[in-house]
């Protein structure tokens, strides 16, 4: 009986003091603790920050504000290299039917003075000024031993070039250079029966930055897209590739620029020993 009325007290007292720790968990502890945990993350992210801030000169949220400036950037930078990329693009050159026939000079010539006179007219309806002496400038025969029919192609590769530059109107033709065609070397092991050749032309202009700037776009544009982009027409014309172009500001006329490029066709030829044929 006196163990029955012990117990009950302890129990009584257990139970007591069971309520008063829930009181005092919930009441100070609990709130106590989660201002602990929050004055705790609250001092990890002012470290953070320090530590950012000092490795790098700024914050966590100026880090992120850089992030998203940075991706924009980049995206930009994309569409300007692929921009850019359009301007090295190129497609080969045909090679007219004569090419594969016997070379002669007389044909030759007649079709390089129709080509002058052609740009000469269409220069004078647009305004064009043609101060280069095209005919010392473009490609014309000449006994160093390379196949003569090249020669087609660079001369059909100018008309592409002039063509254009008529077409773009107000600008002024100052020089006109016909560089040496390069050949592509070939492995000496594999046996090809074609060759690639690079036929490079340079050409000096002037005139408003605007007009230069427009050349430049259609040089890397082929018949279709040059008419679908900027409605002018060059017959057949291919993508061309630009090797340099460099465009300088005239200290005179600060409205007028200066541009020298040079640009390049390729073609494919079929590879045969030739006769230096005689003019």
């Amino acid at each position: 009986m006196f163990f029955e009325k012990y117990f009950e007290r302890w129990k009584l007292l257990l139970a007591f003091l069971t309520g008063v720790c829930f009181v005092v968990y919930f009441i100070l502890f609990r709130p106590l603790s989660q201002n602990v945990h929050g004055m705790e993350k609250q001092l990890i992210t002012e470290k953070e920050k320090i530590i950012l801030n000092s490795r790098y000169g700024f914050n966590a949220s100026e880090i992120s504000k850089t992030y998203f400036q940075a991706r924009d950037e980049n995206s930009q930078l994309e569409e300007s290299l692929k921009t850019i990329r359009n301007y090295f693009r190129f497609s080969p050159l045909t090679v007219a039917s004569n090419v594969n026939e016997e070379f002669k000079y007389l044909e030759f010539d007649s079709e390089r003075r129709r080509l002058i006179a052609q740009v000469e007219v269409m220069a004078e309806q647009s305004g064009v000024i043609v101060d280069a002496d095209l005919s010392n400038a473009l490609p014309n025969f000449s006994r160093d031993g390379s196949d003569p029919r090249l020669l087609w192609v660079q001369l059909e590769l100018f008309r592409f070039i002039l063509e254009t530059v008529v077409s773009i109107r107000e600008v002024e033709v100052i020089r006109v250079q016909t560089p040496e065609v390069k050949a592509f070397k070939q492995d000496r092991q594999v046996i090809s029966p074609v060759r690639w050749y690079e036929l490079p032309a340079r050409i000096e202009l002037t005139g408003s930055g605007d007009r230069l700037m427009q050349f430049l776009k259609c040089i890397p544009l082929a018949e279709e897209d040059l008419w679908k982009a900027y409605g002018v027409r060059v017959p057949d014309k291919p993508a061309l590739s630009i090797e340099s172009a460099i465009i300088t500001r005239e200290t005179k006329d600060p409205d007028r620029a200066f541009l020298d490029i040079s640009i390049s066709g390729f073609v494919q030829m079929t590879n045969r020993l030739t006769e230096v044929p005689t003019p």
